[in-house]
């Protein structure tokens, strides 16, 4: 059966009993959001975390660092400010009983050239080595999340929006401890884009679940009527196919949260009751 996650901000995590009622017995994996960048009472958060692990024995929790964190940002000192912040998610995470971090690898200005883009490219490499040389002697692991294109000739884009990024930095970087973590919803708005689960399948540590018209990144429900443009149950037996046993996560609005699950119970991917 699939493990099954959802994804919750910081300061909702003590609502998660009264958010998802009888659905919690689903749950099997938590994702956190919005932590370090709002100023969370992280004692608290600790606290909550010991009480959805009450109502969910064996759950297992990651974090997931702020979206706008910026990994190949260009100027030097800003970015090892970012790489900070980066490190200190990572600590909070071990400390909390977590067993990864997810993170976008961030956006680049200006390099629609592929010398621009390669440099972009080749800045990761360093940063990436350095948060696995922090997440390693704590056990944890690095997931990085694929992105989407942003249109054509736009001063900005988005660094991990197509294969060839990944097999740059996953050809360079032959590490365990690094992960992939395929978005569904952000791979569907390229036609392309699921091309890079299936060559990267072998790295895959984490999913991250919502669907969309191909159009907007909506984050909605799994199947969403009049929406929905993703084959999930031949997605699912790929997942399977594959063996991964990683975390399935939930993302978008917690009411698109709810009926995702709904959903995963029509089709029989988890049990009813």
């Amino acid at each position: 059966m699939l493990r099954v996650g959802i994804s919750i901000d910081a300061q909702s995590l003590k609502d998660f009993p009264s958010i998802f009622g009888e659905d919690i017995a689903h749950i099997r994996h938590l994702q956190i959001t919005g932590i370090l960048e709002v100023g969370s009472n992280l004692d608290e958060l600790k606290t909550d975390l010991s009480s959805a692990r009450e109502l969910c024995p064996g759950l297992t929790m990651s974090c997931h660092a702020y979206p706008g964190m910026n990994l190949v940002e260009e100027t030097p000192r800003v970015r090892r400010a970012w790489l900070d912040l980066a490190k200190e998610l990572i600590v909070f995470t071990n400390e909390a009983g977590g067993i990864f971090v997810t993170f976008h690898a961030g956006y680049a200005i200006d390099a629609n050239s592929w010398i621009r883009r390669q440099k972009y490219r080749e800045s990761l490499i360093p940063i990436v080595q350095d948060l696995i040389a922090t997440a390693k002697p704590l056990g944890l692991e690095i997931h990085l999340e694929n992105l989407y294109p942003l249109p054509r000739h736009s001063d900005f884009c988005y660094i991990g929006d197509r294969l060839s990024d990944f097999n740059h930095v996953f050809g360079l970087i032959d590490d365990p401890t690094l992960k992939f973590c395929y978005d569904y919803g952000h791979g569907n708005l390229d036609e392309y884009g699921i091309e890079i689960l299936r060559q990267l399948a072998d790295r895959l540590g984490s999913v991250h679940v919502h669907d969309n018209d191909q159009i907007i990144d909506v984050h909605a429900a799994m199947g969403r009527q009049g929406l929905s443009t993703i084959s999930w149950q031949e997605e699912i037996e790929f997942l399977k196919s594959m063996r991964f046993s990683g975390p399935f996560i939930l993302e978008g609005p917690m009411e698109e949260q709810l009926a995702s699950l709904d959903y995963l119970q029509g089709i029989g991917a988890i049990t009813v009751g």
